[in-house]
Order: C-alpha cells, then structure tokens, then sequence
C-alpha cells in the first residue's frame, strides 16, 4: 500500500512533572501544538551534535518525531519497513494516546505487507516473520488489547522460521539492534503480552521452551544484550535465576554516568567511530536501561531512576527526539529512532505518584 502523508496534526498527551520522581501519570490530551510543515518536520534529519536541548521537555513532541521518522523513512528510503524506525515505533508509540492518523497509517501499512506476503506462495522471510509478528503482537497489547486475527496468523508463522536450537530469525544490521539477543527478547516479550492468552498455545509453548533453551547456551556478553535480557525475564520464566537478574541490575547501575545518563559506547566496550572521546549519556542507553531496571522491579523513586528520568527530561532536543549516535558513525541516526521509542517506554513506566 503507498503510505499517504497527510499533515500532521498531534493531539498527544503531554507529560505531568512530578517533584520527587519527576514524572506523575499521562493526563488528558492537552490544547493540540500547531501543525509543522511537511518538509521541514516529516523528512527526518540526521542528529548532529550541535542540535539544540529543547527548552521545555515535551511528551507532545517525543511522539511528533516517532510519527515523523516512520513516516518519513517509509516515504524517503524506498518502501523500506525498517527494523530500527517502523518496526520499533511499535513498541511504544500507542503509549502516547493520540487522534493522529499516523499511528493508524503505519498499522495498515504493516498489516497490509504481512497480509499479502502470508498470502502468497513466497511467504515471509526469516527476519520479517519474526520482526512482523512481534511488533503486531506488542501493539495489540498496548491498544485494543484484543489479538487481530492477521496477528495470531503472523504468530503462528513465526513458530515456523524458529531454528532447531530456539534461535530466532534476526538480523540485518550492526549491534545492537542487530544483536541475537534483540531479537530473541523481542520475541520472549511480544509471546508473553500477546493478548488472549496466546502464549499458552500449543504452538507458543514449544517454541518459548525452545527460546529458553537458546538463551541458557547463549548468555547475553554485553550490556545492551543484558539490559535486553533483563527486560525479557520480566516477561517469561526459566530466562535468568535470581542471582543472574541481580547480578545484571547491579552491573546496569554500576554503568550509570556523572551526568545520570548512561552511554551506549560504554555498554559494548567500544568507542563511536569518529565521536568524541568523552562519553557522555544518550538516549538509547538511557531509555533502555530505565525500562529494563523497571520491569526488574526497580521501584520508580530509586536513585538511579530518579537520575535517569531527570537526563532524559533534560537532553530532549528540539525536535523532539534524544541523542543517540549509531556506533558505527559519528552522525547517523539510526539508533536515535529506536532510543526515542526507549525513552518513551522509560517515561511511561516511571508514570506513577511520587512514593
């Protein structure tokens, strides 16, 4: 289906701040933002490090700039339903109750594609099955709550790519994104909160007791995996023992910066090509390990949190999104695309009264 970009006109919620924790519940939609220009807000630009900070934090504009890098990916860069933009903006974006159409476009989109593609003698491939499947499933949950139909059929196909040894179809870029782990932790958490009781299938049953399997021979080596790994566990039994969630929490909160963030070059031991040599927090490392510690069971008003939620109220960009530079260059933003939705579920998450 050719995507239609229609004007943007957001009635996001916006974010009440909370004195202690910093953040207090998603309130009722706010007078709706002037709508931006296509040109100048739906293609997408590249993050340089001379963005500015925006003035004020806004949950409004955090939405705006998920909705802006799908649609405009999918619109600029050849029909591509990308892993690290289209498929990830369902993992959070529903959070934001909105009236916008664009939530619902980029759904049809991908029911559309999976629909002709289960249709057809070709099927789906590897990657897509499971990418496709997950990314239904986790919208479903946070939306209708109900499982469509198409999903469950993308589901069960799922099961049907699933390698002998539990490994799940994933791929097609560099870490971490591309990493085994993001996928098999996508797939643990999307079974488990598929609506309906899908996880208690047949089908679901041997392929998580495989999963398991591929996690306990596969233990995750860097921090972007543990802190993936973490979020999984919170999900599905038999991933990590009690001493492994702890021993991972601790190692998260050791990583945590001066400045409260936490940065991804550090999570992987390595250095951003052509960045600079202080390491400094960013969005994806931040989000990532917020909502991870969260679902651990990390209360809202420890510490950590407290520093966390406060770096991400503080280093919102103007144009909405948070600093995340690829590992690979010094300006692409790729990962910025996936660490916005991130920040959007740590956000979101920490949305409670203040203890």
């Amino acid at each position: 289906m050719h995507l239609r970009l229609r004007s943007l006109t957001c009635a996001l919620t916006l974010l009440s701040l909370c004195a202690g924790i910093g953040l207090s519940k998603f309130q009722q939609p706010a007078p709706q933002p002037e709508p931006q220009s296509l040109d100048s807000f739906t293609k997408a630009r590249p993050v340089t490090k001379d963005e500015p900070r925006a003035k004020e934090f806004s949950l409004t504009m955090a939405g705006r700039a998920l909705d802006s890098a799908s649609l405009s990916w999918w619109k600029y860069n050849s029909k591509c339903f990308t892993c690290h933009t289209n498929v990830s903006y369902f993992y959070g974006r529903a959070l934001i109750p909105t009236t916008d159409p664009a939530h619902k476009e980029i759904r049809e989109t991908l029911e559309n594609h999976v629909a002709k593609s289960l249709k057809s003698n070709r099927k789906l491939s590897d990657f897509y099955a499971t990418s496709a499947a997950t990314s239904l499933a986790i919208d479903d949950s946070i939306t209708t709550k109900k499982l469509h139909p198409l999903t469950k059929e993308a589901l069960d196909h799922m099961w049907t790519v699933q390698q002998a040894d539990g490994r799940m179809p994933w791929g097609g870029g560099g870490p971490p994104i591309g990493s085994q782990h993001f996928g098999a932790t996508i797939t643990a958490v999307a079974v488990a909160v598929a609506p309906e009781g899908y996880a208690k299938t047949e089908a679901a049953q041997k392929g998580l007791g495989l999963l398991r399997g591929w996690f306990e021979k596969n233990p995750a080596r860097t921090y972007y995996d543990k802190a993936m790994v973490l979020w999984a566990a919170s999900h599905m039994d038999g991933i990590l023992t009690p001493e492994q969630k702890a021993t991972i929490i601790e190692e998260l909160r050791g990583k945590q910066l001066a400045d409260g963030g936490w940065s991804l070059p550090t999570f992987g031991n390595q250095k951003q090509k052509g960045g600079e040599d202080d390491i400094v927090g960013d969005g994806y490392a931040t989000g990532l390990t917020v909502y991870a510690l969260r679902q651990a069971g990390v209360p809202a008003n420890d510490p950590a949190i407290v520093r966390g939620i406060a770096w991400l109220k503080a280093n919102q960009l103007e144009t909405g999104r948070w600093p995340t530079r690829s590992l690979g260059n010094s300006v692409g933003n790729v990962l910025t695309n996936t660490a916005n939705v991130f920040v959007v579920m740590a956000l979101h998450s920490c949305a409670e009264p203040a203890r």
